[in-house]
This record gives C-alpha cells, structure tokens and sequence, in this order.
C-alpha cells in the first residue's frame, strides 16, 4: 500500500520523512544480518567446545598429544617364540609438548585381538610422576570403567621384586574372556617405567612364569646415549634369570614360595592362643 502525504505538508518535511523511512528499512536489515550472523558464531563456538569423548568415533581431535614415529628404530627387544612373529608390532610415541617417549611392543591373534603388550616409557616435562600401576594397565590393556585390576603377588625378575596384576579381558566374538597378569615397575635414575601385560597361560601360576619370564626376556638395543639407561639394563643383566623354550622360569625366579605365589601361605603348625 502506498504512503499518501496530505497535501498541505511543506515540501522539505515530506522529503524528510521519505528518507527516515529509507533510513529505518536499512537498519532493520543491517540488524537482521547481525542476528544471523551471532546465530553462527554461537553455533561454531558450542561445536568446538564438546570434548573429545564426545566426538564421533571416526572423528579425532586436530592436535594429538602423544605422536607416532613414521619409521621407529627399535630400541629395546622382547623376544616373544610363544607368539607368532607377524604378530608383533614396535610403536614409539612422542609426547608433543613435554617431549616423553614410549616404545610399544604388541602382541595380537590372527584375528587382530590383543595378547599382550610391554611399554617403556620414558617421560619429559609432561608429568610430574608416574600413574598408579592399576590405572596404567588398565589404559594400556584397554579395559572398560567395569572392568577391575587387582594385586596377585609378585615375581623376582632382573630388574628385582616386580609387582603383579590380575584382570580380565572382555570376550568378543573373535576371541572368548581372558584372565590375563600384568606388572608396573619404575626406575627412579634413569626416569623410567616398565609395564606389560599378557594374557597367557592356562592358569594364574602359569601366567605369572610367563609375565616374568617376559620381563628376563627384555633387552635394550639402543639407550638414545642416555649412559644411565645403559648402566640400569646393563646391571639387570647379571641378575638374569634362566627362562625355558616354554615360557616357563626354571632358575631363581621359577620357585613358588609365600612370597611370589598367589595364593596365601600354608603354614605349618598351629598358632599359640594367648599370646
């Protein structure tokens, strides 16, 4: 519908009244694109703020903290005959701020499942010390908030008394429930942690030769010329156990006592009431 000006306002006044309307129709646009415009902004600002558990599975983070070498130079071996050799896979990953390096030994089935994994983590600046050893198994065997890591004793190896873990793993329709045994040492000088877990052996006891027979088993190909990490390997070395062709410990760290064993203590005799 068309504007009718009466006819007895002046000229001028009319022509001022045209160009405020003019003026009006550009600011509600000018405002309408500014509406559109924040509805955006917001909208790309709650999207980046979703953490990265919240992402889709085929969707990573830009940045990753710890980065995978493209052509790792192993620098520690675990030789491992129980396992099929195109089993096995050798990681190293960088911290991308504190500069921490782990080398990665995995162990799968034919049908890729995890059997067992050994990690040596050297840290940087990224960490003030090492995680609790339940948290770490858990991380690296890649276990659900349901599933528990508990204490089983421990076993004599060449780096000393190493502590031992029990879990399992859930069954896939690749590969049933395992009870697998994993074990977290650390060195203070040099820096260094040993962990590694393997789902191995037709029981407990078993499993527990064989964890510290992998252990016996680990040697340093490269110490990077950190002197302390050579002296470390070196003076585990003469501490060597004698692990069989089977897995199995047949020198000093093989003997089950109320020490290493799993189970409590048989003890002999009675214990005196009264004191």
């Amino acid at each position: 519908m068309a504007l009718v000006w009466p006819s007895n306002i002046h000229p001028a006044l009319r022509g001022l009244g045209l160009e405020c309307r003019s003026v009006g129709v550009r600011l509600l646009a000018y405002a309408g694109g500014l509406l559109i415009l924040a509805a955006i902004a917001a909208d790309m600002i709650s999207g980046l703020s979703h953490s990265a558990a919240d992402l889709p599975a085929n969707i990573t983070p830009a940045r990753k903290i710890w980065l995978e070498a493209v052509r790792p130079q192993p620098a520690f071996s675990v030789p491992m005959s129980e396992f099929d050799v195109n089993s096995n896979t050798y990681q190293i990953l960088r911290h991308a701020e504190g500069g921490g390096r782990k080398d990665v030994s995995s162990w799968t089935d034919p049908n890729g499942a995890l059997l067992g994994r050994l990690t040596i983590y050297r840290p940087g600046s990224e960490i003030d010390g090492f995680d609790e050893p339940a948290r770490t198994l858990a991380q690296s065997a890649e276990l659900s908030s349901t599933q528990t890591v508990q204490a089983a004793g421990v076993a004599a190896t060449k780096f000393g008394w190493v502590p031992l873990f029990a879990f399992a793993r859930e069954a896939t329709p690749s590969k049933p429930e395992a009870t697998c045994l994993g074990f977290v040492t650390a060195s203070k000088a040099p820096r260094l942690q040993i962990s590694g877990w393997f789902c191995q052996g037709e029981n407990l006891e078993r499993a527990r030769e064989f964890a510290a027979c992998a252990l016996d088993r680990l040697t340093m190909l490269s110490s990077g010329n950190d002197s302390q990490v050579a002296a470390l390997f070196a003076s585990a070395e003469r501490q060597r156990g004698r692990c069989g062709s089977d897995g199995t410990l047949t020198g000093k760290s093989g003997a089950n006592d109320w020490i290493t064993g799993l189970n409590e203590p048989n003890l002999r005799g009675r214990i005196k009431e009264g004191g």
